[in-house]
């Protein structure tokens, strides 16, 4: 009975031990997943930049003249690139690609679309009142 008592607790603190070891957070790192965004480019050149950008466009982009003309792409992206490619010159906006109807979405699709299209439009907002006060500080130089 003293053999078996000593050796579930060897065993428990031996199990304790080796479940506190931990890695650094740095050594682990997650890989983001890449998901569909919808491109939508102002002109050609922000298109041919999708294009070039090194992502597969999905099949139905790829097929479709429509889409093309408009300057719309369909590619698989994290959202790190997506971020990236969005910051562009040439790009008007990269929004994931998710299914909407006219009465109902899924509530947390529709709050996670929701708080990303909101700061989404903060971050263009504050780009855009940058620019205007860079402008304005031009022609006060030129006055």
């Amino acid at each position: 009975m003293k053999r078996k008592t000593r050796f579930v607790a060897l065993a428990l603190v031996a199990a304790m031990g080796i479940s506190s070891i931990t890695l650094p957070a740095d050594t682990v790192k997650a890989e983001e997943a890449p998901q569909e965004y919808v491109v939508f480019a102002k002109n050609d050149a922000g298109y041919k930049k999708v294009e070039d950008y090194g992502k597969d466009m999905t099949e139905a982009s790829q097929e479709s003249e429509v889409l093309e003309e408009n300057h719309v792409a369909v590619v698989e992206l994290t959202e790190s690139e997506a971020e990236i490619l969005e910051a562009k010159k040439d790009i008007f906006i990269v929004e994931e690609n998710i299914l909407l109807t006219a009465s109902e979405v899924q509530k947390n699709l529709k709050n996670n679309y929701a708080l990303k299209k909101k700061e989404k439009i903060n971050r263009k907002k504050k780009k855009y009142l940058e620019e205007r006060k860079a402008a304005n500080e031009v022609v006060k130089k030129e006055n």
